[in-house]
């Protein structure tokens, strides 16, 4: 049986074209990933993603991209009621797929989940971050629509794929469905770094913020560690978004700090090159699912501070710090970066641990199995 599955996401084609994007982000990301491993390993794998030029449909790398969904055109009716069923599934019929793959749960959920139970394919719902299986999804979506279709579609789905055990047991508490945990995988670029250049990048005193300027990820947060640590340099990067007025506060407030520089939306090559030349990540949200910057981070031996903690990873693989406070975060900085022999050691620590439970290489066929099995 020819192995074949399709990934339903608007944005999703830039990160396969490697182009920066303010919506591209953790989802895109780990789907990009994801379908080049399936690829390589002999799958028939397409993308149908949003209008962004004047081809409907070619190949990239293998990879057949169906982009010809507008998403945009048309009134709020058309373009969330009718649009998508004569639209959308006339795409998902074009990839004839066996698998059909959303990530996020969200906008046309239930009209995916349709289409596969009459098709008689398999809908793959999978999480995004722990708010996606509250009861309403309040911090992904406002609309009544959003949230009819996300709760038909999660009852819908043939298959639900969690990024942790909260988001199990939120599941199960909420919508009273099974799913599987698969945590995210990374795969690392050539130019990571060894060992050696670890203890370069010692004396560095430097530190990586990376996300979107939103509330729950209190981007002002990493404003008030660089007043802590003075002594250290922070990058921040991250895309502006809806949320004009903590954009305009982080952007009137960063001049104002010496030791913060906020970058703004940057390329995921460049975001990739910024993890190669600090000390350790920063992360201010207090909620998340499973971060891709956490793969990014330990993939390269670099210790996370931060008040989420996945399956309590960090406290108990010792892959950083979980604080509850900004001051508790500054004083863990300090604690686990300026013991030259401990950071070393722990950098030693982080890389192995990555490499056995987060690496591509070796979790691809554990996915293919989830993919593929009935349960």
């Amino acid at each position: 049986m020819e192995k074949s599955i399709c990934f339903i996401s608007r944005y999703a084609h830039y990160v396969l074209f490697n182009q920066t994007h303010k919506k591209i982000g953790g989802a895109e990301f780990q789907q990009a990933i994801i379908a080049k491993a399936l690829c390589a390993r002999g799958w028939k794998v397409s993308f149908i993603t949003e209008k962004f030029d004047t081809r409907k449909s070619f190949q990239m790398n293998g990879i057949r991209i169906l982009a010809s969904i507008d998403f945009t055109s048309g009134n709020r009716y058309t373009r969330r009621i009718f649009r998508p069923f004569w639209g959308l599934w006339k795409q998902m019929r074009k990839a004839n797929a066996h698998i059909y793959y959303q990530r996020n749960p969200g906008a046309y959920s239930a009209v995916i989940g349709l289409f596969c139970r009459m098709a008689g394919k398999k809908f793959v719902l999978a999480g995004a971050n722990d708010a996606n299986f509250d009861r309403n999804n309040e911090l992904n979506v406002s609309s009544l629509l959003d949230i009819i279709e996300i709760k038909i579609g999660i009852q819908l789905a043939h298959k639900i794929i969690l990024q942790n055990h909260r988001q199990k047991l939120l599941l199960k508490n909420n919508y009273h469905r099974n799913g599987s945990v698969f945590y995210n995988v990374y795969d690392p670029p050539n130019s990571i770094q060894n060992k050696k250049n670890l203890t370069l990048r010692f004396k560095d005193r430097s530190l990586l913020w990376v996300g979107r300027i939103a509330p729950q990820k209190c981007p002002d947060l990493c404003l008030q560690l660089a007043k802590l640590l003075p002594d250290y340099q922070i990058t921040m990067v991250g895309s502006r978004t809806h949320h004009h007025e903590l954009s305009y506060y982080i952007r009137k407030e960063v001049p104002k700090v010496k030791n913060i520089v906020y970058l703004g939306h940057v390329s995921l090559e460049e975001v990739e090159a910024l993890f190669d030349s600090v000390q350790g990540l920063v992360n201010t949200s207090f909620v998340e699912g499973f971060p891709n910057t956490f793969l990014q981070a330990w993939s390269r031996g670099l210790p996370v501070f931060s008040f989420v903690d996945p399956d309590d990873l960090i406290r108990n693989q010792h892959l950083g710090a979980v604080v509850s406070t900004i001051e508790d975060m500054a004083l863990s900085v300090r604690k686990l970066l300026e013991n030259k022999n401990k950071f070393i050691q722990n950098a030693s620590h982080i890389r192995a641990f990555f490499e056995e439970k987060f690496s591509l290489s070796k979790q691809i066929q554990q996915l293919e199995e989830l993919l593929l099995g009935d349960n």
